[in-house]
């Protein structure tokens, strides 16, 4: 009875570990976005309007796994600093 109770005791820290991960990335991830649009912002009022061309999808999927390390870091700090 008492393995049962060990055992679920570990399943639900890995799902907590896993629940925070999530979290983190998604504080993060919010972060940026709102910081991306602020910039966006003032760059378009402060440019000629120029267009930017495109990136490949090989770029764009390092940018991809660049941004979710970053965003989990992020979001992790920042729930560690405010709470």
């Amino acid at each position: 009875m008492s393995e049962y109770f060990s055992d679920l005791q570990n399943e639900i820290g890995f799902y907590y570990k896993i629940l925070k991960f999530i979290l983190y990335f998604i504080v993060g991830s919010v972060f940026f976005i709102l910081i991306n649009k602020i910039v966006k912002f003032f760059t378009f009022m402060l440019s000629k309007f120029n267009k930017e061309i495109f990136l490949n999808r090989l770029n764009f999927l390092l940018k991809l796994l660049i941004f979710v390390f970053v965003s989990t870091l992020t979001g992790w700090a920042l729930i560690y600093i405010f709470f």
